[in-house]
């Protein structure tokens, strides 16, 4: 407590002193949380109270921690959606007796049960914490790749991948609100392509790997079919990457990698780029701001660009490798000869493109910050 003068009368102020700020503090960061003053770290921002080079070694600290997590995350979810269009071309529609278009459902399954599950999955989101949110449905969707292994039939299959789709969808969702959290709005167009090219990145990365595996059940016809080991292998990964999840994750109030100081230099950070903030977690809708989204007619641009983009990458993506086959090249070539060419081209235009929109103002819907 401290004691304060109010001209000749002395007057006890109902404060805590130091100690106690410390000690509450600690107690909150030990739960993985940290309280943060919005008026506070609104006022810091104004005074400029950390140094342009306390901010960089944040910043640096949040990307050599966060975004190698991010780029995982992002690559993982892709490599284990598309790996159903590798296990084709290894025989995974022989051994389960697929005919007909029961080979596209098992693709359409998927983002079906993902888009139905989408909305649901945001709103968990916005409630619970995000580090152990998507940790568990990766752990999930991890055990059910491994799972698609043991697959016998079109049945067993398609309840797999309905799964499956229901457990991936909150990855996305889950990154772009750690990169509005902890980056300014100039930040991230080159965070998100990062992670953005992990897709290309972790799918080169995984099909080395599938090739392996596809060598060695060359070599033993008898043993491990090829398909059903780049589940095992797949499966596995995911479910050893949830637990780093687990522990990276998170909204600047939630992690543990970042002391109170470091969470409140955070909020200061992003304060001029009104991206919202976590320091005092709400869980009320506001209507206002669906009104605002429905208004803006960067919403709808937004999704026919997505939907415009995603029907030729469904296609190239499910199918791509079995054209590939169909013009006489074996497994093992549709990766090396095909995917892979594929996925370094993209990963080179990710790069461009991301360095364009950061170097040049005004190429994107708003005028860079």
């Amino acid at each position: 407590m401290t004691t304060e003068k109010a001209g000749n009368d002395a007057q006890v102020v109902s404060t805590p002193d130091k100690n106690e700020i410390d000690t509450k503090t600690e107690l909150s960061v030990a739960e993985g949380q940290a309280d943060l003053d919005v008026e506070d770290v609104v006022n810091a921002a104004e005074q400029h109270e950390f140094s342009a080079e306390q901010l960089r070694k944040l910043l640096w600290k949040v990307d050599r921690i966060l975004l190698p997590a991010m780029w995982v995350a992002s690559g993982t979810q892709f490599a284990d959606k598309v790996s159903i269009a590798t296990q084709a071309t290894f025989g995974l529609r022989e051994d389960t007796g697929l005919v007909g278009q029961q080979y596209s459902w098992l693709t359409t399954i998927f983002y079906i049960s993902f888009l139905v599950s989408e909305g649901p999955a945001n709103y968990v989101l916005q409630r619970l914490a995000l580090g152990p949110t998507v940790a568990i449905s990766m752990f999930i969707w991890g055990v059910i790749v491994l799972c698609i292994a043991f697959a016998q039939n079109f049945t067993q299959l398609m309840v797999l991948r309905f799964l499956q789709g229901v457990a991936e969808c909150t990855t996305y969702p889950a990154l772009l609100i750690l990169t509005a959290s902890f980056y300014t709005k100039r930040e991230h167009a080159m965070r998100s392509v990062i992670w953005g090219s992990s897709n290309s990145g972790m799918d080169i990365i995984t099909s080395l790997i599938n090739y392996g595996i596809g060598m060695e059940a060359q070599k033993h016809p008898g043993g491990l079919a090829a398909w059903r080991g780049i589940s095992l292998f797949l499966g596995s990964l995911t479910i050893v990457l949830s637990f780093i999840t687990y522990y990276v994750f998170g909204t600047p109030r939630e992690v543990r990698w970042l002391n109170p100081e470091e969470k409140r230099m955070v909020a200061i950070r992003i304060v001029d780029s009104q991206t919202g903030t976590d320091a005092q977690k709400r869980a009320e809708w506001k209507w206002d701001q669906v009104k605002v989204a429905i208004k803006d007619p960067q919403t709808y641009f937004l999704f026919f660009l997505v939907l415009v983009n995603s029907i030729p990458n469904g296609g190239t993506t499910s199918f791509g490798n079995l054209v590939y086959v169909s013009f006489g090249f074996s497994a093992l070539d549709t990766i090396v000869k095909g995917k892979i060419p594929q996925q370094l081209v993209s990963i080179i235009f990710f790069i461009i493109v991301g360095y364009f929109t950061l170097k040049k103002p005004n190429t994107r819907c708003k005028t860079n910050r």
